[in-house]
Protein backbone atom coordinates (compact mmCIF):
# COMPACT_ATOMS: atom_id res chain seq x y z
CA UNK A 1 0.00 0.00 0.00
CA UNK A 2 1.56 3.37 -1.08
CA UNK A 3 2.00 6.41 1.43
CA UNK A 4 -1.09 8.25 0.28
CA UNK A 5 -3.27 5.43 0.21
CA UNK A 6 -2.15 4.81 3.69
CA UNK A 7 -2.96 8.08 5.31
CA UNK A 8 -6.08 8.45 3.17
CA UNK A 9 -7.36 5.18 4.40
CA UNK A 10 -6.85 5.92 8.10
CA UNK A 11 -9.07 7.64 10.73
CA UNK A 12 -6.71 9.78 13.25
CA UNK A 13 -8.69 8.85 16.85
CA UNK A 14 -6.97 10.46 19.75
CA UNK A 15 -4.21 12.93 20.51
CA UNK A 16 -2.07 11.11 22.81
CA UNK A 17 0.88 13.18 23.05
CA UNK A 18 2.95 16.33 21.41
CA UNK A 19 6.28 15.68 20.49
CA UNK A 20 8.94 18.93 19.86
CA UNK A 21 12.32 18.60 18.34
CA UNK A 22 13.57 21.68 19.75
CA UNK A 23 12.48 21.40 23.53
CA UNK A 24 13.95 18.83 26.03
CA UNK A 25 12.46 15.21 26.09
CA UNK A 26 10.06 14.32 28.38
CA UNK A 27 9.51 10.92 30.22
CA UNK A 28 5.93 10.40 27.60
CA UNK A 29 8.16 11.25 24.18
CA UNK A 30 10.19 8.34 25.00
CA UNK A 31 7.56 6.24 25.59
CA UNK A 32 5.82 6.91 22.24
CA UNK A 33 8.66 4.69 20.14
CA UNK A 34 7.40 1.52 21.13
CA UNK A 35 4.19 2.50 20.18
CA UNK A 36 5.06 3.73 16.72
CA UNK A 37 7.28 0.70 15.72
CA UNK A 38 3.81 -1.25 16.28
CA UNK A 39 1.44 0.92 14.64
CA UNK A 40 -0.40 1.71 17.51
CA UNK A 41 0.33 5.36 16.74
CA UNK A 42 1.64 7.40 14.23
CA UNK A 43 2.73 11.08 14.36
CA UNK A 44 1.15 14.38 12.24
CA UNK A 45 3.02 17.01 11.69
CA UNK A 46 2.09 20.35 13.59
CA UNK A 47 4.85 22.42 12.61
CA UNK A 48 8.79 22.56 11.23
CA UNK A 49 9.46 20.22 14.25
CA UNK A 50 6.36 19.99 16.95
CA UNK A 51 4.38 16.72 16.10
CA UNK A 52 1.02 15.25 17.68
CA UNK A 53 1.40 11.65 18.38
CA UNK A 54 -2.04 10.37 17.69
CA UNK A 55 -3.98 6.68 17.82
CA UNK A 56 -4.50 4.82 14.93
CA UNK A 57 -7.85 3.18 14.23
CA UNK A 58 -7.53 -0.29 15.24
CA UNK A 59 -8.27 -1.50 11.39
CA UNK A 60 -5.20 0.57 9.86
CA UNK A 61 -2.57 -0.59 12.90
CA UNK A 62 -1.48 -3.68 11.13
CA UNK A 63 -0.16 -1.48 8.06
CA UNK A 64 1.44 1.05 10.24
CA UNK A 65 3.30 -1.56 11.83
CA UNK A 66 7.30 -1.28 11.24
CA UNK A 67 8.68 -4.81 9.84
CA UNK A 68 12.32 -5.99 11.48
CA UNK A 69 14.48 -4.55 8.99
CA UNK A 70 12.68 -1.43 9.04
CA UNK A 71 13.07 -1.36 12.70
CA UNK A 72 16.78 -2.33 12.24
CA UNK A 73 17.30 0.30 9.72
CA UNK A 74 15.97 3.02 11.63
CA UNK A 75 17.87 2.46 14.83
CA UNK A 76 21.27 2.13 13.25
CA UNK A 77 20.40 5.17 11.31
CA UNK A 78 19.47 7.23 14.55
CA UNK A 79 22.61 6.24 15.88
CA UNK A 80 23.79 8.72 12.78
CA UNK A 81 25.55 5.48 11.01
CA UNK A 82 26.81 6.20 7.59
CA UNK A 83 24.20 4.14 4.77
CA UNK A 84 27.22 2.04 3.92
CA UNK A 85 27.84 0.89 7.41
CA UNK A 86 24.32 0.16 8.03
CA UNK A 87 24.25 -1.85 5.18
CA UNK A 88 27.14 -3.58 5.88
CA UNK A 89 25.93 -4.23 9.36
CA UNK A 90 22.84 -5.47 8.02
CA UNK A 91 23.98 -7.39 5.16
CA UNK A 92 21.48 -5.74 2.87
CA UNK A 93 22.32 -3.76 -0.16
CA UNK A 94 22.44 0.54 0.70
CA UNK A 95 19.44 0.99 -1.93
CA UNK A 96 17.40 -1.30 0.33
CA UNK A 97 18.13 0.68 3.33
CA UNK A 98 17.14 3.92 1.01
CA UNK A 99 14.08 2.30 0.34
CA UNK A 100 13.34 1.09 3.70
CA UNK A 101 13.65 4.15 5.76
CA UNK A 102 11.61 5.80 3.01
CA UNK A 103 8.66 2.99 3.90
CA UNK A 104 9.01 3.31 7.91
CA UNK A 105 9.15 7.42 7.52
CA UNK A 106 5.37 6.57 5.65
CA UNK A 107 4.43 4.33 8.00
CA UNK A 108 4.85 6.21 11.37
CA UNK A 109 4.24 9.77 9.30
CA UNK A 110 6.70 11.85 8.70
CA UNK A 111 7.17 13.76 6.12
CA UNK A 112 10.69 12.20 5.35
CA UNK A 113 13.49 9.36 5.80
CA UNK A 114 16.02 12.41 7.02
CA UNK A 115 12.56 13.74 9.67
CA UNK A 116 12.17 9.89 10.63
CA UNK A 117 15.61 10.04 11.80
CA UNK A 118 15.68 13.27 13.71
CA UNK A 119 12.30 12.01 15.55
CA UNK A 120 13.62 9.31 16.75
CA UNK A 121 16.81 9.64 17.68
CA UNK A 122 14.85 12.02 20.36
CA UNK A 123 12.56 9.37 21.34
CA UNK A 124 15.34 6.87 21.92
CA UNK A 125 17.65 9.45 23.23
CA UNK A 126 18.59 8.27 26.57
CA UNK A 127 16.61 9.97 29.31
CA UNK A 128 20.23 10.68 31.42
CA UNK A 129 22.25 13.96 30.35
CA UNK A 130 24.56 13.73 27.28
CA UNK A 131 28.35 14.77 27.48
CA UNK A 132 28.73 17.93 25.93
CA UNK A 133 31.25 18.39 23.42
CA UNK A 134 32.27 21.92 22.73
CA UNK A 135 33.01 22.97 19.54
CA UNK A 136 34.21 26.14 18.24
CA UNK A 137 32.18 26.69 15.10
CA UNK A 138 32.54 29.34 12.77
CA UNK A 139 28.80 31.25 12.37
CA UNK A 140 28.63 29.38 8.59
CA UNK A 141 29.27 26.41 10.36
CA UNK A 142 26.63 26.77 12.45
CA UNK A 143 24.17 27.66 9.84
CA UNK A 144 25.39 25.18 7.45
CA UNK A 145 24.68 22.97 10.21
CA UNK A 146 20.88 24.54 11.39
CA UNK A 147 20.16 23.94 7.28
CA UNK A 148 21.21 20.17 7.39
CA UNK A 149 19.27 19.72 10.36
CA UNK A 150 16.76 20.75 8.42
CA UNK A 151 17.27 17.80 5.74
CA UNK A 152 18.57 20.02 3.36
CA UNK A 153 21.26 18.99 0.44
CA UNK A 154 24.15 21.02 -0.04
CA UNK A 155 22.61 22.32 -3.39
CA UNK A 156 19.75 23.72 -1.77
CA UNK A 157 22.10 24.88 1.46
CA UNK A 158 24.36 26.72 -1.35
CA UNK A 159 21.08 28.07 -3.36
CA UNK A 160 20.06 29.44 0.46
CA UNK A 161 23.90 31.02 1.47
CA UNK A 162 24.70 31.81 -1.97
CA UNK A 163 27.79 29.95 -1.88
CA UNK A 164 29.16 28.00 -4.39
CA UNK A 165 28.47 24.14 -3.88
CA UNK A 166 32.20 23.33 -3.04
CA UNK A 167 32.23 26.22 -0.12
CA UNK A 168 29.02 24.10 1.14
CA UNK A 169 30.64 21.09 0.92
CA UNK A 170 33.59 22.29 2.82
CA UNK A 171 32.00 23.53 5.05
CA UNK A 172 30.17 20.53 5.57
CA UNK A 173 33.69 18.14 5.97
CA UNK A 174 34.87 20.78 8.35
CA UNK A 175 31.83 20.25 10.49
CA UNK A 176 32.29 16.75 10.22
CA UNK A 177 35.86 16.86 11.04
CA UNK A 178 35.25 19.38 14.12
CA UNK A 179 32.26 17.72 15.43
CA UNK A 180 33.85 14.11 15.07
CA UNK A 181 30.79 12.77 13.04
CA UNK A 182 30.65 9.80 10.56
CA UNK A 183 28.27 11.02 8.47
CA UNK A 184 25.65 14.06 8.06
CA UNK A 185 23.26 11.61 9.92
CA UNK A 186 25.41 11.66 12.96
CA UNK A 187 25.34 15.85 12.75
CA UNK A 188 21.78 15.15 12.69
CA UNK A 189 21.64 12.93 15.93
CA UNK A 190 23.92 15.00 17.74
Amino acid sequence: MGCAAMQKQEELVVIRAVVSLDGPTTERALDVWPALVTGELGIVVAGTSCYLVVETAPDARAARALSGTERAVVAHAARGLPMKRIAYDLRIAPSTVSARLASAACKVGARSSFELVRLVALLTRSREPREVVDVALTPAERHVLALIKQGLTNEEIASRRSRSMHTVANQVASLLRKTKSPSRRALVVR
